[in-house]
C-alpha cells in the first residue's frame, strides 16, 4: 500500500483501484470504497478541507521536478472531474465550483496552465459513441442527465477562472484537427511568454 498513498496535513490518499479494477482484496477494497474521497456523496469530508488537500496536491506538484517539462497534460483534472465531485459530493454552484478551481490555479499559474475543453453539440450522442468504442455499458437517462448537467456546469464555471482556455468543437468526431491545433496554440503561448520575458 505505501507506494500508492499520499499523506498530506493529516489526510491520507490512497490509490485502492486502477480503471476500476481492486488493487486489493475484496474485504478491504470494500473498506476503502466506503471511504472514497471523491466522488461520494455520502463523504463527510467539508468543501473547505476538500479545496485544501487538491491545492496542496496540485502545489506539490508544481514544485516538484515533474513540472520541469514543455508540457504536461492531464485529462478533464482541472474543469470536468473537479466538476463531477463538486456536484456530485456537495451539490455545489457555480460560484463554489469557481472558486474551488481558482484556488488550484493559483498552485500552478507560474506553470501558464491552459485548458482545451473538447465539446460536443450532442452529449448523449457523444457518451454513447465514446462507451461503445471503450465497451463499456450504456449509460441509463438518468447518468445522461447528469453529464448534461455536469458539460452545463463546466461552461458556466470556465470564464470565471483565470486560466486560458479554448473551445474546441468535436461534434463531428475528427480528432485528426484536435492535438495540431492543441499544439499549434501550445506553440504560440510559449511564444508570446518568451517575447514577454525578453
Amino acid at each position: 500500500m505505501a507506494k500508492n498513498i499520499i499523506l498530506r496535513d493529516g489526510c491520507v490518499l490512497l490509490r485502492y483501484q486502477k480503471w476500476r479494477e481492486p488493487s486489493y482484496s475484496p474485504a478491504l477494497h470494500e473498506v476503502l470504497h466506503a471511504r472514497e474521497f471523491c466522488m461520494n456523496p455520502s463523504s463527510d469530508v467539508p468543501l473547505a478541507v476538500f479545496t485544501d488537500v487538491f491545492s496542496k496536491l496540485w502545489r506539490r506538484f508544481a514544485e516538484s521536478g515533474m513540472a520541469n517539462v514543455d508540457y504536461a497534460i492531464f485529462d478533464a483534472t482541472l474543469v470536468s472531474h473537479m466538476t463531477n465531485d463538486l456536484i456530485r459530493n456537495y451539490n455545489a454552484p457555480a460560484e463554489a465550483i469557481a472558486a474551488h478551481l481558482e484556488t488550484l490555479v493559483g498552485t500552478v499559474r507560474h506553470l501558464r496552465p491552459i485548458v482545451f475543453y473538447l465539446s460536443a453539440d450532442d452529449v448523449r450522442e457523444r457518451l454513447i459513441s465514446a462507451r461503445q468504442n471503450r465497451g463499456q455499458a450504456p449509460l441509463d437517462e438518468a447518468k445522461i442527465r447528469f453529464w448534461k448537467r455536469r458539460k452545463e456546469m463546466d461552461l458556466a464555471v470556465l470564464p470565471r477562472i483565470s486560466v486560458a482556455s479554448h473551445m474546441m468543437d468535436i461534434s463531428a468526431a475528427d480528432w485528426g484537427f484536435v492535438i495540431p491545433a492543441m499544439l499549434c496554440i501550445l506553440n504560440e503561448a510559449e511564444t508570446n511568454a518568451e517575447g514577454d520575458n525578453a
